[in-house]
């Protein structure tokens, strides 16, 4: 039976039809949450065919929606609880990725803070940003933890790592001020810092993440040289619902990784639990093996997170999703 005392709790959810942004809001409903969905356009029923099934009576879900820089976040957050901040650009490349990227990350971040300093029903805000603000590749460094801050230098090369550093840096930078306002200082802030995220979408979506491996898989685009840390989309959305009901969380990041691995492992691991079907991989490195470093949260013990979903499983799962919705077409072997 499902317990009632998380109904009087509203969560807000930004980035909700997104490949994490929906296990979110399914996860919190399934806990009797209530969720306010932000999205794009509130009007796209497409879009939001996913998220209207977890709730089909529409009891404990709703919506709201605009651009992620210029919605009016102090009136659509008014009465609610908690918030969940996933929503940022996920784009590696841009004609103009201050334009497209960067600033659109740093402004929507610190638009949700700002709003949730002035609504004082607001108790946590739970911001999504990335290992890629942990670690990068250019680092030599072998271990690499929660508290360790990557450094991206090149906003127009790098963007995307470039954007998340720069939004969380600005978002602690704020919440540290805000703490110094005794009429303002109400919320508690939590940043999660997820690897890459891979595993099975909850729609027929393919994102970025997911589309860069179908390229290595079907049309033999080499996988950098690198080696990644990847994680399972279920566990991360796990690790947001952990850091909003513990207060060992509040005020921290959140390092979320399963798995060390080169990135050519990925495609190499599908081709292997695959081997029914014909791939076009071209996975053959030149030069040395990339380091494998060690790249581990030393906070979700604390927070009783237990067990990873095992990489393996979350390759299979994936990769048996988009064949099931014939988002990608595989032959089989002769």
């Amino acid at each position: 039976m499902i317990s009632n005392k998380n109904n009087n709790n509203l969560v807000a959810v930004t980035g909700a039809t997104g490949y994490l942004g929906a296990y979110i809001v399914r996860d919190l409903l399934e806990k009797n949450y209530r969720v306010l969905a932000f999205v794009r356009d509130t009007k796209d029923e497409e879009k939001l065919k996913t998220l209207k099934s977890f709730d089909p009576t529409g009891s404990k879900l709703s919506f709201t929606g605009g651009d992620l820089e210029t919605i009016d976040y102090e009136k659509e957050l008014k009465d609610v609880n908690y918030i969940v901040h996933t929503a940022s650009p996920f784009k590696y490349t841009s004609q103009d990725s201050w334009k497209e990227i960067i600033n659109p990350a740093i402004n929507g971040t610190l638009g949700v803070l700002k709003a949730a300093s002035k609504i004082l029903t607001i108790k946590k805000v739970i911001v999504t940003s990335s290992g890629l603000a942990v670690y990068d590749f250019n680092n030599n460094k072998q271990v690499f933890n929660d508290d360790d801050w990557s450094n991206p230098q090149d906003p127009i090369n790098q963007p995307y790592p470039y954007s998340k550093v720069a939004a969380e840096k600005k978002a602690w930078e704020f919440f540290k001020e805000n703490n110094e306002k005794t009429d303002t200082n109400h919320f508690k802030l939590v940043v999660i810092n997820p690897s890459y995220i891979l595993g099975p979408a909850l729609s027929p979506l393919i994102n970025s993440s997911v589309g860069t491996i179908i390229r290595q898989l079907t049309l033999a685009e080499k996988p950098r040289n690198i080696a990644i840390g990847v994680v399972d989309v279920r566990d991360v959305s796990r690790a947001h619902l952990i850091a909003l009901e513990n207060e060992y969380a509040d005020d921290k990041r959140i390092l979320v990784n399963n798995k060390v691995v080169q990135f050519k492992d990925i495609a190499n691991t599908i081709v292997e639990i695959f081997s029914q079907y014909k791939f076009n991989t071209n996975t053959l490195i030149e030069g040395s093996e990339p380091l494998i470093f060690t790249l581990k949260s030393n906070k979700l013990d604390k927070l009783n997170f237990g067990e990873f979903i095992p990489f393996e499983e979350t390759i299979k799962n994936m990769i048996q999703h988009l064949l099931d919705l014939q988002l990608i077409k595989l032959e089989f072997k002769k």
